[in-house]
Formats: structure tokens, C-alpha cells, sequence
């Protein structure tokens, strides 16, 4: 179990379609591992995937539209009886709708916390003489996070 396990990594890849989001035991263990004390979540990407991601910015409803895609009751399972028996449970325990907006709560949250970073080095990078752009994309970037953060 999750719970037992103490820490999952989560592997967001394609950032636009990520193929954990749509496997019934992995929306379900990571709504568990953030719901219950003592489990850590981690949510990873390959590096050229957060570089899609964040060129993405520009078009922020592509972004928007990829953290409300969680759908647990159209996950996939290997096993059928798996998932019938994860979205039994689901459905008695917190309904389809609410654990599919609290996963999409926690991938925004960890897309505003990256973005940030970036936003973070960009400042560091300015500060020390290091990139002269126009400032359009670092605050095209900030325009999203705060949007995000809303």
C-alpha cells in the first residue's frame, strides 16, 4: 500500500497528457499519499517535458485545460477488477468529482511551485547580469502563476 510505502514519485510525462493521470491505481494513490500522514509525493517530469511545459505559458489555456483533465472514473486498469474495486471505494468514500478536484488542486500546486522556481531564477540570473531579455516571458510566466495561484 501507499501508505506503507511512506513516498511515491509521480511521472508527469507528456506535461499535456500524462499517462499517470490516466491509470485508475495512480489517481488513487496519489489522492492517498496526500490525504494520509507520514506519505510523501513527489510529482517528477523529464527535463524536456518542464521545458514544454513552461514554454506552454504562452498559451495559458492549454495549461489550464491539462490540470482539468483528471478523470479517475475513465483511468485505465490492467486488471478490470481493480479498478472496479478502486472506484467502489472512490465512490463511498469521497465521490468521483471531489477526489477528481483535489488531484487537480495538488498538479496545479506543484505546476505554481515550478513556475516559481523558474520566475526565482530568472531574478537570480537578472540580478547577477546574467540574461538581458525584454522581460516579456518572465512576465508572461508570472502572469500565469498568478492566475494559476487564483
Amino acid at each position: 500500500t501507499v501508505t506503507g510505502v511512506g513516498r511515491i514519485w509521480s511521472m508527469m510525462s507528456p506535461w499535456h497528457d500524462p499517462q499517470y493521470l490516466k491509470r485508475v491505481w495512480c489517481v488513487f494513490e496519489i489522492y492517498v499519499a496526500n490525504t494520509q500522514p507520514g506519505v510523501e509525493a513527489e510529482i517528477i517530469m523529464p527535463t524536456d517535458q518542464e521545458e514544454a511545459m513552461i514554454s506552454s505559458l504562452k498559451r495559458i489555456n492549454t495549461l489550464l485545460d491539462v490540470l482539468s483533465k483528471t478523470s479517475i472514473e475513465n483511468a485505465e486498469a490492467s486488471k478490470e477488477e481493480d479498478k472496479r474495486n478502486i472506484l467502489a471505494l472512490v465512490e463511498e468514500k469521497i465521490g468521483f468529482s471531489e477526489l477528481n478536484n483535489r488531484v487537480n488542486v495538488l498538479m496545479r500546486q506543484w505546476i505554481v511551485t515550478n513556475l516559481m522556481k523558474v520566475v526565482d531564477q530568472e531574478e537570480e540570473d537578472d540580478a547577477e547580469g546574467g540574461s538581458q531579455g525584454d522581460g516579456g516571458e518572465d512576465e508572461e510566466v508570472e502572469r500565469s502563476v498568478k492566475l494559476m495561484r487564483a
